[in-house]
Parts: C-alpha cells; structure tokens; sequence
C-alpha cells in the first residue's frame, strides 16, 4: 500500500513537473542545461566540451563559452578575458561568472563538462556592436515569430501559425547557426512547416453550381477524428472576362471560420458563365519570400501546397429569365441608323454564353416605357429588357490614311414584369479604326457593344 502511494505521487510530481525534468532524465545532462532565460537583467551561456582529460575538457568548455559570448557581443574576446574565465570562472568587465557545471564520465573514460555562465546584460551590452545587436534584434523577432506561431496552432489556426514560421524562416535563413537555438533554427521550423501542411485537407462541401457558391471546408487529419482549422486563408481561383471579353485570371482570398468553414461566393460578377473554382491555401508570399533565399526549401513546400487542393465545377444560370436587346443607334448628324444588325449581334453575344435573347430592333429612337411595352407584347414569355444607344460623336482621317472613330453609348436594363430599370451603365465610350470611315465605326461599334455586354453579362445571371 505504501509503494502504491509513493509510486501516485511519483507521477502526479512528474506531470506537474516541466518538460525540461524528461529531457534531464532522458539524457542525463542537468535541468538547467534546457532551462530558458527568465531573467531579463542577464544573460546565459551554456559551454560544454568531451576530452580524455578532465582539465582539458573544462578549457574547452570555457572556450565554448567564449565563442557564444563573443558571436552575442559581435566582437573577438581577447586573450586576458579567456585567461581569467579559465582561471577564476569570472570575466568582470562583462559580469560574467560561472554559476553551474556538470561534470561526467563519459563510455570511453573521458570527461564531459558542461558550465553554466551568467553575465550582466547592461555590463555585456556596453561593449556590443550595432552589427551583433542588429542580429540580436533579428534573433529575437525570429523566437517572437516562432512562439506566436506556438500558440496559433495550438489555438487550432494552424495555417496561421505556419505563415508565422514561414515568416521566421525568411529572416533565419542565412544566419550562423551558432546563433540561433536549434529549435528556431530554418531547417527545424522548415521540417515543421510541412509537417503541419501535410496534416491539412480542403474539402468543397454544398456546391451550387448554378448560383455559384459554396462553401470550403478545411480540417486537420488526425489519428481517429479530423478537427476544424480556423482563419485559413483559403484562395479561390478563376477565369474572369474583362471589358474588351477577354479571359484574364483572377482570385480573391476569405476565411475558415471556428467551425473550418469558408463561404464562397462569386465577388467578381465577370466570372466566366461555365467554369471552375480552384481552391488553395494562401501562402503565396510568404513562400515567395522563402523562394528568393532557398529555392529548394521553397519547392518542398509548394510540392505540399499543391497536394491541399479541391476544385468546383459550375454553371451558371440566367435567374432573370430570358433577355430582349433593342440597340438604337446614330450617325454623325444624330440621324437613325439601322438598329437591326447591333441588336443580333447583341443577341449573339449573350447566346454564346448560353444566355436565351431575343432580338428587337426599333426603327425608331423610342422612350423607354415605349420600348419596353413593345417587348412585353412582342416576347410576353420574357424575363428583362436592354436598351442600347449609341451615337457617332466623329470621324478623322489621318495623313497615313487611317481613320479613327469615335462613339458613346449608354445601356439600361429593365425587369419587363414591373417596369423598373434594374442597370444603368451611365455615358461608355470607345474608339475604333479603319482604312475608312466605314470600317472605323463598324470597328468603334463592335468596341463599345462589347464593353456594355461585359457589363451586362456581370450583372444579369
């Protein structure tokens, strides 16, 4: 009964112990050798050394001490300082002392030695450099960096903290090893890095394809159950049609929330009709910056970055049911002109991308309310009216022989059921080019019917 009580206290001592009393037992050097420095007034500096004699390895371990304090100083510590650590365990002009040391045998009859020295940090820092105190302010936000990204994940924002020490890794990269601690060190956080990302799934959960949304779940895999990430940056990536209808790519980035879920929605309305939305995490710059420092380190990284992929297939659909299009259009002396050919070739667009139009030329320029009547008893089956002016505003031959002209148009969009204007472009204009005065408006035309379509598209689906 005794022995089982003092083995219960036994461990309630061991769990409430840190982790430095493991790592002492484990390895059989003291706790102080894993111990971080609480103290802001002083500094610590730990030496150690193997040699067959003892004596030799205590000079080597001093020497250890040395090196650090003088990679800490940015300075070489000179023959005298050495001499009196060596001999009185004390540099006074640093207020450095040794306040512990171990000394062991080690398997083949040596001596291991390991010394514990503290310094006056204002007495030391009064002879460091700007160079090594520019490095110690470096040093430092990598820890910062790196601990902030501790508590990141251990909050469950596991992308967070990884952009933390990837961010850390930029700054560590081309320091000195003897530095930095090994477990701030690049290839350490790097080996964490993707270890964290390798853990990470992004899943597309509820698509819609025809109103295009979503939502993206991202969660962490672990041994029996998986759990929510949270703040991940997930980016979508898409095919967008700017104003002249082209394709160009584009993407915009949200977030997980505590649940690991992010909701997508199209924020760019341009988005191609039929398509796909790429999703992925978002560490384009953080990893960038690694790039121009490791490129290796970085290609490991984007090798996992790519695998955390999922990919959502839609098409759109036209909800304001099925268009009419009425493009009006004048000449130079703002007389009519043929509206006929610019209302097809309206039509045609918006078929192309699936969108059902209708084409309803007026052979007049018409009010609105006119126009829009005329629709309803024309198409009583349709959704939505656009109305399109443009008129010629001039012409110019060059001496080279080319001509440019110019127009300006406006569009309205309205819901045929009730009448009310749903778009307005506002005054668009556009300049064409030609070997003529006909080619260059039929250019400047096509040009600007162009630009109020992508408008359009945007807003109607």
């Amino acid at each position: 009964m005794r022995r089982r009580i003092l083995l219960t206290l036994l461990v309630v001592l061991l769990c409430l112990s840190s982790c430095t009393l493991f790592k002492s037992i484990a390895t059989g050097y003291p706790m102080w050798y894993y111990e971080k420095n609480t103290n802001s007034l002083q500094l610590r500096f730990i030496g150690e050394a193997t040699a067959e004699t003892r004596r030799q390895a205590e000079l080597l371990a001093y020497s250890d001490v040395s090196e650090k304090l003088s990679s800490y100083l940015g300075i070489d510590i000179d023959r005298e300082a050495y001499r009196e650590l060596s001999t009185s365990g004390t540099i006074e002009k640093f207020g450095l002392s040794i306040a512990e040391s171990r000394i062991s045998n080690t398997s083949d009859g040596g001596y291991r030695v390991i010394v514990l020295a503290v310094a006056d940090r204002e007495k030391a820092d009064n002879y460091r450099s700007q160079q090594a105190k520019d490095l110690g302010a470096t040093i430092e936000k990598i820890e910062e960096l790196i601990l902030e990204g501790d508590e990141y994940i251990k909050a469950g924002k596991d992308i967070m903290g990884v952009r933390n020490y990837l961010m850390s890794m930029a700054l560590s990269c081309n320091i000195d090893g003897r530095n930095l601690d090994k477990e701030y060190s690049f290839d350490v956080i790097l080996d964490e890095v993707l270890y964290v990302l390798n853990s990470i799934k992004i899943q597309v959960k509820n698509p819609d394809p025809k109103n295009l949304t979503c939502q993206v779940s991202v969660r962490r895999r672990g041994a029996i159950l998986s759990t929510a990430v949270e703040q991940c940056p997930v980016k979508s990536s898409y095919v967008a049609m700017d104003a002249q209808n082209s394709a160009y790519n584009d993407s915009f980035v949200f977030y997980s929330d505590a649940d690991g879920i992010a909701y997508f929605y199209a924020i760019n309305p341009a988005v191609t009709i039929t398509g796909n939305i790429s999703f992925s995490i978002n560490l384009d710059d953080e990893v960038a910056a690694i790039e121009k420092l490791d490129t290796e380190a970085a290609k490991k990284i984007r090798s996992v970055l790519d695998g955390i992929t999922d990919v959502f297939e839609y098409h759109k659909e036209y909800s304001m049911g099925r268009i009419v299009v009425t493009s009006i259009t004048f000449g130079n002396y703002r007389d009519y002109i043929d509206s006929e050919e610019a209302s097809r070739r309206l039509v045609f667009l918006f078929e192309e991308d699936g969108a059902p139009a209708y084409a309803n030329p007026a052979d007049t320029d018409l009010r609105d309310e006119v126009l829009i009547d005329r629709a309803r008893l024309t198409y009583p089956e349709a959704g939505i009216l656009l109305i399109v002016r443009t008129g010629v505003i001039e012409t110019v031959t060059s001496s080279t022989g080319v001509t440019v002209a110019s127009q300006e148009g406006s569009a309205s969009l309205y819901r045929l059921s009730d009448g009310e204007r749903l778009f307005d472009s506002g005054t668009v204009n556009s300049v064409g080019f030609g070997t003529d005065a006909e080619t260059a408006l039929a250019d400047s035309l096509n040009r600007i019917e162009t630009i109020i379509y992508s408008m359009i598209k945007a807003f109607y689906v």
